[in-house]
């Protein structure tokens, strides 16, 4: 038998979720309503396939919709480039490459890698402040 406190904290647990998906079915419909009138306007034909659209995407395949429209802000909210920089751009500093075991390093499709560009741009940048100054020196001596 469960306790009170464990069946409390269930039922709550479970609200939450509940909660969650009715936010994010108002999200979806205000979604549906922007994408429709941008594109077919506020007449008859708009509301018609905006009905038809709700209907469809929030009672009857909301199992699939609801994650893809979950994935959707994900993306859209940036954590895309997070993604990106953890599993692409940060490939070989990870513990478990050949690198890690003391082999040759591997193939790197990109070029010298990251380390040969970012000192070559350091170069250039440390160039370029050093001409300014220069110049800025040149200008007070006249």
């Amino acid at each position: 038998m469960l306790s009170p406190a464990l069946t409390a904290s269930l039922f709550t647990f479970t609200q939450f979720f509940l909660d969650i998906n009715l936010v994010l079915k108002i999200f979806v419909l205000l979604t549906i309503i922007s994408f429709v009138q941008n594109h077919l306007g506020r007449g008859a034909v708009g509301l018609a396939v905006m009905g038809i659209f709700a209907w469809f995407i929030l009672f009857d395949a909301w199992a699939l919709f609801g994650g893809i429209y979950v994935l959707y802000m994900l993306l859209m909210f940036g954590i895309a480039g997070v993604m990106v920089d953890f599993f692409f751009i940060t490939g070989g500093m990870g513990g478990g490459g050949q690198q890690a075991q003391g082999g040759e390093e591997g193939h790197e499709p990109h070029g010298h890698g990251g380390g040969e560009l970012s000192r070559k741009a350091g170069q250039m940048a440390a160039h370029k402040a050093a001409q300014a100054m220069q110049r800025g020196a040149m200008r007070f001596r006249r």
